[in-house]
């Protein structure tokens, strides 16, 4: 029996639905058997199946300030900040470290856990979790409207009220949480100020640190005794020197010549 062809149709049609829909419900969509949606993903290259309402591992790490993505890692392990694993249609040890991590989650870990981050780094986490949170609804009201469009038997209309009222109750308690998360994010940022001194503005790079950095490192220093000396960490060192061109101000001098 000769398989049937996959058509640009039907490509498409995974590539705009991958991570929306499940493997299940998009080879009932298209008439294809679960094995062969695995298979097809794997050519096409689709990757694992990420929630748009969670955190990935990599957001976490650029929300609280550029932290190593091993921290997060770590906090996992550790059981201090809840995770799971994407969903993945491939080989799940491939996709073992894409972490999944839900605002409620995360917002739990930073109040749990003030002393493991820095407030002052850390970018608009009050937006980033009500961005999540608004995924989350859409999709719960978008599932409540696919459900009203159908004939809903008499013995689940009682289910599905309840599931309709949940949804709008939890969209009503949305003000509070993010007041009550906005006051402990204020809290924290100034007791971080107060305990380190300057806020995050400060964390920029100068031109006069620039300089200094491309006569320390010309000059055959570490990272760290470099970072000893401008008061940065040694990553930070490294990722400046990444960032800029520390040959810049000899090669304009030699054209010069």
């Amino acid at each position: 029996m000769r398989r049937r062809a996959w058509t640009e149709e039907e490509v498409a049609f995974m590539r705009k639905n991958w991570g929306r829909l499940t493997p299940e419900q998009i080879g009932k969509k298209l008439g294809r058997s679960l094995n062969a949606i695995n298979i097809q993903s794997r050519r096409l290259k689709l990757g694992p199946i990420t929630d748009a309402s969670k955190f990935t591992k990599h957001e976490i790490c650029k929300l609280l300030g550029g932290i190593d993505h091993r921290k997060v890692t770590m906090w996992v392990k550790e059981g201090l900040l809840t995770a799971s694993i994407a969903k993945t249609s491939s080989d799940s040890k491939k996709c073992k470290n894409i972490l999944q991590v839900t605002p409620a989650s995360l917002e739990r870990f930073l109040k749990e856990h003030p002393e493991l981050w820095d407030a002052r780094r850390a970018g608009d986490i009050k937006k980033a979790i009500a961005a999540k949170n608004l995924e989350s609804e859409k999709v719960k009201l978008q599932r409540a409207g696919e459900l009203k469009k159908r004939k809903i038997p008499e013995h689940l209309k009682p289910a599905f009220a309840l599931f309709v009222v949940e949804v709008a109750e939890k969209l009503n308690n949305k003000k509070s949480q993010k007041d009550d998360l906005d006051k402990y994010l204020k809290e924290k940022t100034a007791a971080d100020i107060k305990k380190y001194g300057f806020t995050r503005a400060q964390f920029r790079w100068t031109e006069k640190e620039d300089k200094k950095l491309r006569e320390l490192f010309k000059a055959g220093y570490t990272y760290k005794e470099i970072g000893d000396r401008l008061g940065r960490s040694e990553a930070a060192v490294g990722h400046r020197l990444a960032r800029i061109d520390v040959w810049e101000v000899q090669t304009c001098q030699n054209l010069t010549k």
